[in-house]
């Protein structure tokens, strides 16, 4: 009697399917993986454009109390949103407010800058500081 080597169709069915569960699991994993990269340069470039809007407004005159927002998307931050950078429209993505406050102290106002996406209320980044007269 000959023995025979190999693997029964069960063996191989079990097999099979072991590795497409791992496979199946592997793919979700790098696809979250994918929207949290997404998300992270989503933060970098929101903190970029909030540190931008903060040097503009501490270049400029004292600010009055109110509220301005916008997008980025104007000629105002036109400059340097084309050339070499991949996606030459990336600034577009992102909306900005400015909010104003008269503080208790004279000669000082409180403004806070906040950059987000235009579908969300929650902004991606916020930044507050104190502007002396």
């Amino acid at each position: 009697m000959s023995k025979q080597r190999g693997f029964t169709l069960l063996e191989l069915l079990i097999a099979i399917a072991v590795v497409g569960i791992a496979t199946v699991s592997l793919l979700g994993l790098h696809a979250r993986n994918l929207r949290t990269a997404a998300r992270t340069q989503d933060l970098l470039v929101a903190e970029t454009l909030a540190a931008s809007l903060v040097a503009t407004s501490r270049a400029g005159s004292y600010p009055e109390p109110g509220q301005e927002e916008g997008r980025f998307d104007t000629e105002r931050w036109a400059a340097g949103a084309t050339g070499a950078h991949p996606a030459a429209n990336w600034r577009e993505r992102f909306t900005w407010s400015r909010n104003v406050l008269s503080t208790p102290l004279p000669g000082l106002r409180q403004v806070t800058v906040a950059v987000g996406l235009p579908d969300s209320d929650i902004p991606l980044v916020e930044l507050t500081w104190l502007v002396k007269q």
